[in-house]
C-alpha cells in the first residue's frame, strides 16, 4: 500500500469535553498527546490523537487545540464520520429507544458521527468513512482521482466514494445543492502517508490541478525524534490535505502508553492557570 489514510484533524475550543465524548461515548483511546507552550508549526498549542488502534493500522482523529480560542465555526464543509461497531453503537445510542440500524451523535463542536450497529469483528478498524461536502462533484472527483491507488467505489450525480486498498477507510464526497458551502474557522485537514520518495511525484502531479499547493515539501523536525517530510495541498474547495513521508512519520505515530496521563496533566495545568488568571481579574 503506497497511499495510506492516516487521520483527520479537527479543531476544538473545549478539548476536555471533546476527548471525553470520544473516549467515553465513542469508546476511542487516547493514542498520544503533545503540548506546546508556543504554537508549533501546525499553529496549535496541543494535539491529541484518538482512535481505535495505532495509526500505523487505523484511521484516527487528531484533536487540535489553541489556548484562548473560545469558539470555532464549523461551516458546512464537513459531512460526517462513519463508525461501524456494535459496541460503540450500544455506548452511543439512546437506551430508552428500540434498537435500530444506526444512531447519529454530534460532539460539542458539531462534528457528526454516524454509528452503525455492525456485528463484532466485521471490520479491523471501526472508523471506516469520512464524508466531506463539496461545491462541484465532477471537479472534486477529477481532483481526488489523481491520488494513486484511490478508486471510485460508488458514484452518483451528487456524490462519490473513494476506497483505498488494504484499508477499511473510505472518503465520500457529497455535492451541496440546498445550502451554501461555508468552510468556517474550524476547517479540518485530511492526512495520508506515502513512501518519502513519492512526495515529489505528488507535488509535481498536483501543481497543475485546480487545487493549490499550500506548502511545498518541507522537513518538520521534532527534537530527539524522526524528521518528517510534509507536503500540504488544498482541493478545489479548500479542503486541506497533508501528505507525509511514511518512513519518518511511522516512527512518530507510535502509541504512547503515557498519552492519557499527559493529556490529563495538560487539562489540569490549564485549569489551574485559568483559576490563577481569574483571581487576578485577567
Amino acid at each position: 500500500m503506497e497511499l495510506q489514510p492516516l487521520h483527520y484533524v479537527i479543531r476544538t475550543a473545549d478539548r476536555a469535553k471533546t476527548v471525553e465524548f470520544y473516549t467515553k461515548t465513542l469508546r476511542m483511546k487516547i493514542l498520544r498527546h503533545e503540548e506546546f507552550s508556543d504554537p508549533c508549526k501546525a499553529m496549535c498549542n496541543g494535539k491529541t490523537m484518538v482512535g481505535y488502534g495505532p495509526e500505523k493500522t487505523h484511521f484516527v482523529i487528531e484533536v487540535v487545540y489553541n489556548y484562548g480560542v473560545t469558539k470555532y465555526d464549523l461551516g458546512t464543509y464537513f459531512g460526517a464520520f462513519t463508525i461501524k461497531s456494535h459496541d460503540v453503537y450500544e455506548s452511543a445510542r439512546d437506551k430508552s429507544r428500540a434498537d435500530g440500524e444506526f444512531v447519529c451523535r454530534r460532539d460539542c463542536n458539531g462534528y457528526l458521527f454516524c454509528i452503525f450497529n455492525t456485528p463484532k469483528d466485521s471490520y479491523q478498524d471501526p472508523f471506516c468513512k469520512l464524508a466531506l461536502n463539496v461545491k462541484n462533484i465532477k471537479k472534486s472527483v477529477a481532483y481526488y482521482s489523481k491520488f494513486d491507488e484511490a478508486t471510485v467505489e460508488y458514484a452518483s450525480p451528487t456524490s462519490a466514494t473513494f476506497h483505498f486498498p488494504d484499508s477499511d477507510f473510505d472518503l465520500e464526497l457529497v455535492e451541496l445543492r440546498d445550502q451554501a458551502f461555508l468552510s468556517g474557522s474550524g476547517c479540518g485537514r485530511l492526512a495520508f502517508a506515502v513512501p518519502t520518495d513519492l512526495l515529489l511525484h505528488y507535488q509535481e502531479k498536483f501543481s497543475s490541478t485546480e487545487g493549490k499547493i499550500l506548502n511545498n515539501i518541507t522537513s518538520l523536525e521534532t527534537p530527539g525524534k524522526a524528521t518528517v517530510e510534509v507536503l500540504i495541498l488544498a482541493d478545489p474547495d479548500g479542503h486541506e490535505i497533508c501528505i507525509v513521508g511514511r518512513e519518518g512519520f511511522m516512527q512518530l505515530c507510535a502509541m504512547d502508553p503515557k498519552g492519557a496521563e499527559l493529556f490529563n496533566n495538560a487539562i489540569q495545568e490549564e485549569r489551574e492557570l485559568r483559576l490563577i488568571a481569574e483571581s487576578f481579574g485577567a
